[in-house]
């Protein structure tokens, strides 16, 4: 018997899939790699470190005498940071921010949007 048409997938399903296929990890190279918040100090400051050196790369910032990147956000108390640690290493970083009074990081640019999706 003859099986229906698979149902149209939306454009931002297709570009989802298409910038997945272009992701590429080679998982071996994870072994070892520990995912969690950063909960010290010390691991904070390796965090801070990785997005540091990695602006500066990019040129998106001037070197900073701290090697730290460092905004307002990052010491908001609501923010959580998540790190990678291969060996003690840093080799991932991504923050979560969470809305408050202070406002996302976005909202340089969408703060209009935001609002409205605020509201």
């Amino acid at each position: 018997r003859d099986l229906p048409p698979p149902p149209k997938r939306s454009a931002k399903t297709r570009l989802a899939g298409m910038l997945r296929k272009r992701i590429s990890i080679d998982e071996s190279s994870l072994r070892g790699t520990i995912f969690k918040i950063a909960d010290s100090i010390d691991e904070l400051k390796k965090a801070y470190r990785l997005v540091h050196d990695a602006y500066v790369k990019k040129g998106y910032m001037d070197p900073d005498p701290s090697g730290m990147r460092v905004t307002e956000h990052t010491l908001n108390p609501s923010t959580t940071t998540f790190i990678g640690l291969q060996n003690k290493r840093a080799i991932s970083t991504i923050s979560l921010y969470r809305d408050s009074d202070s406002g996302l990081p976005m909202d340089v640019i969408y703060k209009k949007e935001l609002d409205t999706l605020r509201l």
